[in-house]
This record gives C-alpha cells, structure tokens and sequence, in this order.
C-alpha cells in the first residue's frame, strides 16, 4: 500500500511538472514516422530528427530530399537501415537524421526512389513541415 501512494505521489509531480512546462522536453532525438506525414512538428532549434520509414534498399529504392528542398534542416550523415527481421533482403526501417538549423518553418520533402531511373515518378513520397523555434 505505501509504495502504490509513493508511485501514485511520483506520477502526480511528473504530471504536474509537464503541465507547468508547457510540455515534454523536445531535445534529441525526435522520433518521425510514417504516421506523421502531413503535419507540422514544432521543435527547438538545434534539435535531431530521426525520420523512420519503412524501406527495402536491397530493392534499389531509397528514401532522399527531394530536390530543390529548403535549407533550415540539415542532413546528418547517411541513411541507416534496420531490418524488421533476420531473414536475407526483407524490408524494415530506413532511418534518417537531420538537425534543425534555423528557427523558420521549413517543408521536409522525401522521395523513394531508385537513384540510377532519371525519368521515374518516385514510387513513395512523404512531407512533413518543421518548425524551428528558438531555444
């Protein structure tokens, strides 16, 4: 019984400590999936993005910026791909990483495609707008 009071006490604080704040610390990594495609995500500047989207490089597609995409995130080295199991050339979760560089909202357009078809529609697009809001 005392330690379901303290827990209940400890979850009581944490709550109302979030209120207090506003919300939950937004620092690295923010996590962006699939799910979010089409919204606007507000994050402080300098925060690291980890975009996760599901992908099968072993099938020549990759997920990259579309051209042309504005320049208030930038690009933290190369993709990084999880396999959803252990089985030889299955799909999983392309995994790539950008930092917020500015405090503006910027549109954060990808494309999976395969690098080597120049006149190909991409087969997959996803877009999310990030707002960078000062520390």
């Amino acid at each position: 019984m005392r330690r379901a009071r303290t827990l209940a006490v400890l979850l009581g604080t944490l709550a109302l400590s979030a209120c207090a704040t506003g919300s939950v610390s937004t620092r690295p990594p923010w996590l962006i999936t699939e799910a979010d495609a089409g919204r606007t995500i507000r994050v402080p500047v300098g925060t690291t993005l980890d975009v996760a989207l599901p992908g099968n490089p072993t099938t020549g597609y990759i997920w990259q910026r579309s051209p042309g995409d504005p320049g208030g995130i930038e690009v933290l080295g190369a993709a990084r791909f999880e396999p959803s199991g252990p089985a030889i050339g299955q799909g999983g979760l392309v995994h790539l990483g950008f930092r917020v560089a500015k405090p503006a909202a910027t549109s954060l357009w990808l494309v999976y495609r395969r690098p080597f078809e120049k006149d190909v529609a991409p087969a997959r697009t996803f877009s999310v707008t990030v707002v960078g809001e000062p520390d």
